[in-house]
Parts: C-alpha cells; sequence; structure tokens
C-alpha cells in the first residue's frame, strides 16, 4: 500500500517548513503568490489531496461568477466568451471554480440576481453592459466585483478595459494617414462606456486633423451591435448618395461586416470605391472578403487581469476598505488588412 503523503513530505521537497506548507496551503497571509503556486505544484505532483484544506476566511478557493447579458450574441462573437476563456486558467491556477451565467433582460429589469449566487461566490466578473442599477445590485451582495470592457466611471468599481479612445482614435488618423479625407461613422450604444468612448475618438481623430464634420455621412445612435444594424446604417448612409466618401470607420466589426455587405449590394467595391475599418478583431474579420482592417481587443488579456484582480480582492480583504479601486487599461492596436486602400497614389 502506497505511503500517505503529507505535509511533512510537501516540506522536505521544497526546502522549507511545515508550517509554511500550511499558510500556503490554506492562502494565509504571509507566503507570497510565487512560493503559494510551488506548493500547490509540489501537492499535485505527490498527489497530495487538497480537497481536506479548509477555505475558511477568505482565499483558499471557491466560486467566482462570470455574468455577461444573454442579449449579448455569445455564440456568434465569442467575444466575452474569450474573456471568460482567458480568465478560466487563472482560476484553475489558483483553485478557483469560474461560474458562467447569462442574465436575461427580465432578469436584469426585474433586479433578479443570477444563478451563481447560489453557490457561495466569493467574487463577481461582470462582461459587458448592464444597467446601473443591475450594477449596484451585484455590487453590493458583499462580494468583490470587476467589471470586464465597461466602465461606470462615477462609480468606486474595479475595471479592466480596453483603451477604446484611443484605439479609435488610431484607426481614424491611420485613415487620414492614407489619404482619406470624407470619413464616415457607425456607432451606437452610446448608454455603454466602451463603444462611447469609441465615438469620441472618432471625433477627435477628425478635430487633430482640421477635416469638418458631417453628419450626411454619420450614423451614431444604433441600439445594438448587430451585423443587421451595421448593414442598414450603412444602407442608410450609401442611400443619401453624399457628395463624397472615402471610408467607414465602424465602431465594432459586427457594423463593419453589415457595412461590407451594403457596399457591395451597392454596386461599389472595398476598398477601391469605399474603405472600410472595424473594430474588435473579431476571429472571422481576417476571412471576410477582402479581409477587414480592425483594431484588435486584447479579450483574454482583459479575462485574466479581471479574474486576478478579483482574487486580489478576495484574498487581501481590501472590500469595502479603499476608495482607490483598480482600472486597469489594456492597449487596443491597429491590424492592417486588405480593405483600406491608400489614397496617396
Amino acid at each position: 500500500m502506497a505511503k500517505k503523503v503529507t505535509m511533512k513530505d510537501i516540506a522536505r521537497k521544497l526546502g522549507i517548513s511545515v508550517s509554511t506548507v500550511s499558510v500556503a496551503l490554506n492562502n494565509k497571509p504571509g507566503v507570497n503568490d510565487a512560493l503559494r503556486d510551488r506548493v500547490f505544484k509540489a501537492c499535485q505532483k505527490l498527489s497530495y489531496d487538497t480537497r481536506k484544506i479548509t477555505t475558511k476566511g477568505g482565499g483558499g478557493g471557491g466560486n467566482i461568477g462570470f455574468v455577461v447579458a444573454n442579449r449579448m450574441p455569445l455564440k456568434a462573437e465569442m467575444y466575452y466568451t474569450r474573456m471568460f476563456m482567458g480568465a478560466e486558467p487563472v482560476a484553475e491556477e489558483k483553485h478557483y471554480h469560474l461560474l458562467m451565467n447569462s442574465v436575461s433582460a427580465v432578469s436584469e429589469e426585474g433586479l433578479i440576481l443570477p444563478r451563481c449566487f447560489s453557490k457561495d461566490i466569493k467574487g463577481l466578473l461582470i462582461a459587458g453592459y448592464f444597467k446601473t442599477r443591475y450594477i449596484d445590485l451585484l455590487a453590493a451582495q458583499g462580494v468583490p466585483v470587476v467589471l470586464l470592457e465597461y466602465d461606470i466611471p462615477s462609480k468606486p468599481l474595479n475595471a479592466v478595459k480596453c483603451e477604446n479612445y484611443m484605439g479609435a482614435f488610431d484607426a481614424v488618423k491611420y485613415l487620414v494617414r492614407r489619404g482619406h479625407r470624407a470619413i464616415g461613422l457607425i456607432g451606437g450604444v452610446k448608454a455603454h462606456h466602451s463603444p462611447l468612448l469609441r465615438i469620441l475618438g472618432y471625433w477627435g481623430a477628425l478635430h487633430e486633423a482640421g477635416l469638418p464634420a458631417n453628419t450626411e455621412i454619420v450614423v451614431e445612435n444604433l441600439p445594438e451591435t448587430t451585423i443587421e444594424l451595421g448593414y442598414k446604417a450603412a444602407t442608410e448612409i450609401l442611400a443619401r448618395k453624399p457628395r463624397k466618401l472615402d471610408a467607414l470607420f465602424c465602431i465594432t466589426d459586427n457594423y463593419a461586416t453589415g457595412c461590407m455587405k451594403a457596399i457591395q449590394d451597392f454596386g461599389l467595391r472595398i476598398p477601391e470605391d469605399i474603405s472600410v475599418v472595424g473594430f474588435d478583431d473579431m476571429e472571422w474579420a481576417s476571412h471576410l472578403t477582402p479581409p477587414l482592417t480592425t483594431v484588435r481587443i486584447p479579450k483574454e488579456a482583459i479575462g485574466r487581469a479581471g479574474l486576478r484582480r478579483a482574487i486580489e480582492l478576495i484574498e487581501s480583504g481590501l472590500l469595502g476598505k479603499t476608495d482607490t479601486p483598480a482600472r486597469i487599461v489594456l492597449p487596443a492596436n491597429l491590424v492592417e488588412r486588405s480593405s483600406v486602400a491608400d489614397r496617396r497614389k
């Protein structure tokens, strides 16, 4: 019969004290993350049963909720799913379970908590846009909350997001550098902080370049971020027969996908007649005809950073004891493909 592995065996293997092993396994203060990870990896190698470790008093694993509104097209976009996939390895590494829930519009309006709260969660990741009063409800449940690719600047909430303003600003400046002067916009969902910043980035880039605002080639009040609404908005712009239209900047790849279809249905060519730039770098963007130039959001990195922040709050006991929540901003980078012409030639 195989000898039962003890904490003493773990300590001997790593050259540390038994008390240090105990502190690490029970996620108590006094052991840094690197040493704690070494201890857990040693447990795995020696087949030490960590299920008997207590998790009382904060930290030590447990459940963390991941919620997203079910109006978000998860299956089509893989947008928030990518954030979940980025967070999941961190959860496994730190011995937490990540529980994904979608929230219906009925539940949001009725202020009904997500199902994950029935599992005694220790923290919560909120992916994307919810109405402020629903965010307030979730934040009042006594567990750390981190927003992913969303923010409410007036609220003391932790958030991880990409540089939406500068991403849009740089995309429009790229069009300007390539000789475009009549640059239209397809945007919407201004109640969502991230799309709003992308719209502001568009206007900021036009202003810096000294280009006039032309509302004839702008639609910025769409209620959702669907391909169909992108098609409808581009059709609306093209039907106006604007005197000049070099390019269209779309604040999501969904809009850009519908926009490209509309341009082609009007018998126009991309990019020879009209250039198109999107935002998000969704999986299909490189497979469109032509491949779409877009702004890449580091979706997996947002999920990783968000979960690490949630675990930091859980294990440090900082919740409610600080007025300086972390707002982590990750870069958004332009990906050049074939949907933008060089008008300088």
